[in-house]
C-alpha cells in the first residue's frame, strides 16, 4: 500500500512538473504583454523591458523618477509578475551651457 502511495505521488509530481514547463512559454509571453502595455501606456519603448519567466527587467534611461517609479509600480500590479529588477537611469538635463570666464592678467588687452 505504501509502494503504490509512493508511486502515485511521484507520478502526481511528474506531471505538475510537466504541466509547467508546457505552459511557462505561455505564461512568460503574456507576463510580457501586460507589462508592454504599461509602458505603452506612458509612451516609453518595449525595448526597455525584458521578462524571463515572472521575473521583469527594466533597463535604459527615462526622463524623470516619476516615471520610472510609475512603469514599475504598473508592472507590479500584474498578477503573476514575481520580481522586478528596476535598472533604469534617469537622465539629466543634459549638458551644462554655462560659459566659463577666462581671467586675463592686468594690463593686457
Amino acid at each position: 500500500m505504501n509502494r503504490l502511495l509512493f508511486l502515485g505521488l511521484v507520478g502526481l509530481a511528474l506531471l505538475c512538473v510537466l504541466c509547467l514547463y508546457c505552459r511557462a512559454p505561455a505564461i512568460e509571453e503574456d507576463l510580457q504583454g501586460k507589462a508592454l502595455a504599461c509602458l505603452d501606456d506612458v509612451g516609453l519603448d518595449g525595448e526597455l523591458l525584458t521578462v524571463s519567466g515572472r521575473d521583469a527587467t527594466l533597463t535604459g534611461s527615462v526622463a524623470s523618477p516619476v516615471l520610472s517609479d510609475g512603469v514599475e509600480a504598473c508592472i507590479a500590479a500584474i498578477p503573476g509578475i514575481r520580481v522586478i529588477n528596476n535598472r533604469l537611469e534617469i537622465a539629466g538635463p543634459g549638458p551644462s551651457r554655462t560659459i566659463a570666464s577666462i581671467a586675463t592678467p592686468e594690463g593686457s588687452n
